[in-house]
This record gives C-alpha cells, structure tokens and sequence, in this order.
C-alpha cells in the first residue's frame, strides 16, 4: 500500500498522496477503535503479567495485525515527504510541494 501511496504522491499529484496518508491513518484509527471495543480489550497495550490472556489477545488482534500498524508507517511516510522536500528546498531553494514545506518549517 505504501509504494501505491507512494507512486501517486510523485508521479500524478501529491495532493492525493497526502490524502491517502491522512485517510489511512483515520482508517487504522477506526479500525483499531472497533477492535478494542469488540473484545472489550484495554485501550493501551497492557503489561500486567498477572493477566497473560488479555496481554496475548491484545498483541493477537491489534498490536502485530497490518491494519494496527498502519498508523505508525504512514506518519513516516509523511514525514518522509516533508524531509525530502525540505532537503530539496535547501539545496535548490525551490520545492514543488509547498505544504510539505510548511510543515518542515511548523517542525
């Protein structure tokens, strides 16, 4: 999915790029709410070892599973577009993404 999102930010208009990464995210975000209220697990991974059955069902259905994980990779990727459009600005002094831009100068 990321080499799609990927594909679609450079080559045909990175306004989509941003929006699948943003939708992606909500996605996980909403996925992940549904799950945790289904089983009724804990809204944060738990470490208590006297409840080894709640600590495994939890990594079984949302900590390991993609759809848990998507959240964390799609930041990156945003934040991969902003470093290099940064770096790109910095060694040309233009850059074709301007919001990527703006959010390296809100960092």
């Amino acid at each position: 999915m990321g080499v799609v999102v990927i594909y679609l930010y450079s080559e045909v208009d990175k306004r989509i790029g941003w929006f699948l990464c943003v939708f992606l995210i909500i996605l996980s975000c909403f996925f992940n709410m549904i799950i945790v209220g289904a089983y009724d697990l804990p809204h944060i991974m738990p470490f208590n070892t006297d409840d080894f059955e709640d600590t495994h069902t939890f990594m079984e259905l949302s900590y390991v599973k993609p759809y848990g994980r998507f959240t964390i990779y799609f930041i990156g990727v945003m934040c991969g577009f902003v470093l290099y459009h940064y770096r790109e600005f910095l060694e040309k002094g233009s850059c074709d993404d301007q919001r990527a831009l703006t959010y390296a100068y809100m960092m």
